[in-house]
């Protein structure tokens, strides 16, 4: 088979979510390798304060990433970062500034934090993102009830909760009707057994000792979520979709609220595509993915 197309990485945005968008732009200047970003672009903030921050383990899990940030010595290279007092209008335009570049339907986004930053973006160049965007795959939100009874339903995720009103706003958006890929928490999480057996059987080795690796040898639960959206998001084609039409967000919780059904594992032009299925193990999976991407910490181009 073909190899899948390589990305090669335009522009790197931090929101504000489990750390402020400063912060997060602090803790990305290490872990790209020089070169690899010419500038971040410091994003918005939810403009509101959330249920989130009272969740119990929101504060050491900050503290953790704030002691791993201050213990590591200061990268060799720091690129710029770009910020305003606006919060987030710096990121508009650098933005706008890409997707200029790229041929039309040739960008694709992916989105690892609260929506703000994309709902400020489909509002203001709605006709950019139309015309430029490919896809956008986002880590966030629940997925469809279970068929099965007994299953309690479903509570609202960390990054749609923590701006519930602009990831509605990103749902309802027509600039990126039919772009919108969803990695839900349920379906990005990577067993710690499997982690764990990759690590001993010593393919783990061949991590570079940049500062992804750090973090997944530090933290073996870091390799769920984001960097599964990631994987998805690089190689579509090993992931099984599931498309809704009548799918919305609810504005004051961020619950995402199914209508009618599924449409299977088919594309739908007009329907909102959920992640149903990531390859964890073997070839082609995610783990292997983990050790090609960071052997040699090939962070630009996944």
């Amino acid at each position: 088979a073909a190899p899948p197309p390589r990305h090669n990485l335009l522009l790197v945005t931090t929101v504000g979510g489990i750390l402020s968008p400063h912060e997060g732009a602090r803790f990305l200047s290490g872990l790209f390798p020089p070169g690899a970003v010419p500038a971040i672009a410091v994003g918005g903030a939810p403009a509101r304060r959330n249920a989130n921050d009272d969740s119990v383990w929101l504060p050491a899990l900050r503290m953790k990433i704030r002691n791993f940030v201050r213990d590591r010595p200061s990268p060799s290279w720091n690129p710029r970062h770009v910020s305003d007092s606006e919060g987030g209008s710096a990121a508009l335009r650098m933005v706008a500034e890409a997707l200029g570049s790229c041929a039309d339907g040739g960008a694709d986004l992916l989105c690892l934090g609260p929506l703000t930053n994309l709902a400020q973006w489909a509002r203001d160049a709605a006709p950019l993102l139309a015309r430029k965007v490919r896809s956008v795959w986002i880590m966030g939100g629940n997925g469809p009830p279970s068929v099965h009874g007994g299953v309690p339903a479903p509570s609202p995720e960390f990054n749609f909760s923590a701006d519930p009103g602009a990831a509605a706003a990103v749902f309802s958006s027509p600039a990126l009707a039919g772009k919108l890929r969803i990695v839900t928490a349920d379906a990005s999480r990577v067993p710690s057994s499997v982690f764990a057996a990759w690590r001993k059987s010593g393919s783990g080795a061949c991590l570079s000792a940049g500062v992804a690796a750090d973090v997944l040898w530090s933290e073996p639960g870091a390799a769920s979520y984001d960097p599964v959206c990631a994987f998805a998001c690089v190689r579509p084609g090993a992931v099984r979709l599931r498309s809704f039409k009548e799918v919305r967000v609810d504005q004051s919780s961020g619950l995402v609220v199914f209508g009618g059904g599924g449409t299977g594992l088919e594309v739908d032009a007009d329907g909102v595509l959920f992640v149903s299925d990531v390859p964890i193990a073997g070839d082609g999976g995610f783990i292997s993915w983990v050790g090609e991407s960071l052997g040699s910490d090939n962070i630009n181009n996944p």
